[in-house]
């Protein structure tokens, strides 16, 4: 059980991967999957009522999964996404690291040491036919250098905020939460 777990914030927005992946603008779920997560949106809502002085609202990513000792930001997007659009990505990120960090008292270093934000994207929405060459290249000459292509300009989160990003389709992402049973020790090798 992860030591965050007794926060009473994120035992009132339990969810599931099923529910936070919900898209509403196209009446779908992007992932089908009963993981429990943490329905970081929720979260965001109430952390900015009780702070009842908020100017600009801040943006928050999907779900938080906790781990054993560590956590996923996990931001569901199913859109076609480019790497000159993806501003409110980067920021949901940076504000949800924040918003996090705030919550749980915890210092920046440890929360970029012991987290990583993972972007799940449309596999139909980003196939082969809608990729930019460019997309394709970065993948090949990642996969050539046995390293992780990351996508739509994310790489921008790594260092102030994460150490690690990632970058994943729908079917692959629901791949890994069928088959592993121990996430923290699959993404955090």
């Amino acid at each position: 059980m992860h030591i965050f777990s007794e926060i009473e914030l994120f035992n009132k927005y339990k969810s599931t991967i099923r529910d936070t992946s919900f898209d509403d603008n196209n009446n779908k779920r992007l992932i089908d999957s009963n993981r429990e997560c943490i329905d970081f949106d929720k979260v965001k809502e109430k952390y900015t009522k009780e702070l009842n002085k908020i100017i600009d609202m801040p943006s928050s990513v999907d779900a938080v999964i906790l781990l054993e000792n560590k956590f996923l930001f996990v931001e569901f997007k199913n859109e076609n996404l480019r790497p000159d659009k993806n501003f409110p990505i980067l920021k949901k990120a940076k504000d949800s690291f924040l918003i996090f960090g705030d919550i749980t008292e915890s210092k920046i270093k440890y929360i970029r040491e012991n987290s990583i934000f993972i972007l799940v994207y449309s596999k139909e929405k980003n196939s082969e036919k809608n990729k930019t060459s460019r997309r394709s290249i970065l993948k090949d000459l990642s996969n050539k250098a046995n390293k992780e292509a990351i996508l739509f300009g994310m790489d921008k989160l790594i260092g102030l905020y994460f150490e690690r990003v990632i970058t994943m389709d729908d079917e692959e992402f629901l791949q890994i939460l069928e088959n592993e049973d121990d996430l923290e020790s699959f993404f955090f090798k």
